[in-house]
């Protein structure tokens, strides 16, 4: 009697086992699928002031971020697929270890299938469709010293940062909520360094409030100075 009792109980014992390594086997086969969202099987461009980047979110889950000189941007090769919460517009990166460069989760701030802007940590990074993208001439404005370099100004407890690249990319956004952020709707500049007009390319229609053009008053490797829109603002390098 005593055997057909532990007998029973080692048979239930193994079932019972075999149904949860059955289940978590299901879990772990369970597939990511994002292909009824408008920003993944993409090739998102981004040009800097060295390279091009192209980022891809894979429906499946799956991700690529590189540079064209065959880098991975912000160590993406140790990256080995990425998740999504759409309720928080976050992406949550899968990572393989973690280092300085990293980024492990980046805000989705906008994607019109066209255009994505993520947040990397405070840096918004704008990307264009790779069906939508126009490389542009590159015009070289590494003589100047304001450019290539972050500045920084701090008003109402609010930091704004600005960034003309040397080869015409421009940012200029702040690090706190309810204010102009200009790269959102602006992408590169031309100079004019006999008026030090500064000409911004937008390239949006939203633009409500963004003027178009600023001017460099002065500059030097600690202080720049321009006029926006009849003001006067003062940075210094971040």
């Amino acid at each position: 009697m005593k055997k057909r009792i532990i007998s029973s109980l080692l048979t239930f014992v193994c079932i019972i086992t075999l149904c949860v390594f059955l289940n978590a086997c299901d879990k772990d086969d369970e597939t990511i699928d994002y292909s009824g969202y408008n920003f993944t099987e993409i090739n998102w461009i981004r040009e800097t002031d060295v390279c091009t980047e192209t980022l891809c979110l894979h429906d499946d889950g799956d991700f690529s971020y590189s540079c064209s000189c065959g880098n991975p941007v912000n160590d993406a090769d140790l990256i080995e697929g990425y998740t999504y919460d759409d309720d928080a517009k976050v992406i949550t990166f899968k990572t393989i270890e973690t280092t300085d460069e990293m980024v492990t989760c980046v805000t989705m701030v906008s994607c019109d299938g066209k255009k994505l802007v993520l947040d990397f940590d405070g840096e918004k990074r704008e990307f264009i469709c790779e069906d939508d993208y126009v490389h542009t001439e590159e015009v070289d404005y590494n003589e100047f010293s304001f450019t290539n370099m972050d500045w920084k100004r701090t008003i109402d407890d609010c930091t704004e940062i600005i960034n003309f690249g040397p080869f015409g990319s421009f940012s200029y956004y702040c690090l706190c909520r309810d204010c102009k952020d200009y790269s959102l709707v602006a992408d590169s500049y031309t100079y004019d360094s006999e008026t030090g007009v500064v000409t911004l390319n937008i390239i949006t229609d939203d633009a409500e409030g963004v003027v178009n053009t600023l001017k460099i008053v002065s500059y030097d490797n600690e202080h720049l100075v321009i006029e926006l829109d009849g003001n006067i603002l003062e940075f210094i390098p971040r």
